[in-house]
């Protein structure tokens, strides 16, 4: 059905409610917003979106990488015990469905006491991001019940959510020869698996990643998404176009003197590598103690105002910067209004493959990619062939709430 101009399907499964455990009575009175989808296909911006609502809530100083609920908890595997963010999909462990031996009462409270101490339990709605639960999300509505739990998935270009990973200068001989065939094969196996979960859930959304903010449509899909969701539309979101594109030239020769430069850093001794991994991890440990130590002390100066030392988050923390947003890796302070979108970076991965496959639309490598995959891809709305074309596709669209279906461009 159609709601507020966008497009949502709402699938009930038949299932007696007595299959679903009864909820904690702190967890009676919240929603549930899983954030969910390939790394690096907008996870964490549309995490940060919806968690900065203030009928919503967050995981916020949590002390673990970008603040995923799969590290707090000790319910099931994580994704690096898996085969890692570019192949966890290739282990049948990681598909999790409400049939597992893992979906007990027992299981539903430890989750929800792993997480709840992160969450402002004051809120509504509460939002936990982990892109790997994308292959668990039956098992995550058993867990937290249909009538509370949404999910909220987003989808992007095979090659555009790994080029984190092919760009490496390490990967740079395996992608040359093979035009990043596993990457493809791990993110069909992704779809495939979320393809056949849909039926299964009772509220699902579903964003493109490439349509969220080219073409000036920014704000209207925030709009749109968030009515999706439940939660009313409180952000400005504005495109800041201040950063200029090199040229393919330009971007060749830096390319290849940042590649000189990388093998050169590459061939370090792994015990200095180490050896830095483990100083910075001494200096966090340091930070956090002295967080504590603070609250102690405020805690006992001030009996009758006690404070969480989960409050008290020190300025020097590592920051990581998600678009224009800035925050301390552990989430981020709630009810910012204000959101700032760097746009010149959603398809410049086009520049970045054809700088390590020159001519890569007919390169043999690829040609032989394209004729192995290129239906298969083209059946959840992407190219190989044409990786600038988007299209929504069929199997998804009665999820999908981005784009506006009168104003998006189909591709040719």
């Amino acid at each position: 059905m159609r709601q507020h101009g966008a497009v949502l399907l709402v699938l009930s499964v038949a299932i007696r409610a007595q299959d679903f455990p009864p909820p904690l009575p702190e967890m009676a009175s919240h929603k549930f917003l899983f954030v969910v989808g390939p790394h690096h296909a907008g996870t964490t911006l549309m995490s940060v979106l919806v968690s900065q609502n203030s009928e919503a809530s967050g995981l916020i100083n949590t002390s673990v990488p970008q603040a995923e609920g799969q590290h707090l908890q000790n319910v099931y595997p994580q994704a690096y015990n898996l085969g890692g963010m570019t192949g966890y999909a290739f282990n049948p462990e990681s598909h999790i469905t409400e049939q597992s031996p893992l979906c007990t009462p027992n299981n539903a409270v430890r989750l929800f006491r792993a997480w709840s101490p992160f969450w402002n339990l004051s809120k509504r709605v509460l939002v936990e991001k982990t892109p790997n639960h994308m292959l668990m999300t039956r098992f995550l509505q058993r867990m937290f019940s249909p009538e509370r739990t949404r999910f909220l998935v987003t989808i992007r270009h095979p090659l555009g959510a790994t080029h984190f990973k092919w760009k490496l200068p390490k990967m740079l001989p395996e992608f040359q020869e093979t035009c990043g065939e596993r990457y493809v094969k791990h993110w069909l196996q992704q779809m495939d698996i979320l393809k056949e979960d849909l039926p299964y859930l009772r509220s699902v959304t579903m964003v493109m990643f490439e349509y969220f903010v080219p073409g000036g449509r920014h704000q209207g899909n925030y709009e749109r998404l968030m009515k999706a969701v439940g939660l009313p539309a409180e952000m400005d979101l504005s495109i800041d176009k201040t950063k200029t594109r090199l040229s393919l030239e330009e971007m060749q020769r830096k390319f290849l003197l940042r590649q000189e430069q990388q093998i050169n850093a590459e061939e370090m001794d792994e015990r200095k590598k180490l050896g830095r991994k483990m100083r910075r991890l001494k200096k966090q440990q340091e930070l956090i103690q002295a967080a504590l130590d603070q609250a102690v002390q405020w805690n006992q100066q001030n009996p009758s105002s006690q404070k969480d030392p989960r409050e008290i988050v020190p300025d020097s923390f590592p920051r990581r910067k998600i678009l224009g947003l800035h925050t301390n890796g552990e989430g981020v302070h709630e009810h910012t209004r204000h959101l700032t979108l760097h746009d010149e970076g959603w398809m410049n991965w086009v520049s970045s493959w054809e700088e390590r496959i020159p001519n890569f639309t007919t390169a043999p490598q690829c040609l032989e990619l394209f004729q192995k995959y290129e239906k298969r891809v083209n059946y959840y709305g992407y190219s190989l062939i044409h990786p600038e074309r988007v299209n929504i596709p069929a199997v998804f669209a009665p999820y999908i709430v981005i784009p506006h279906a009168d104003e998006m461009d189909h591709g040719s």
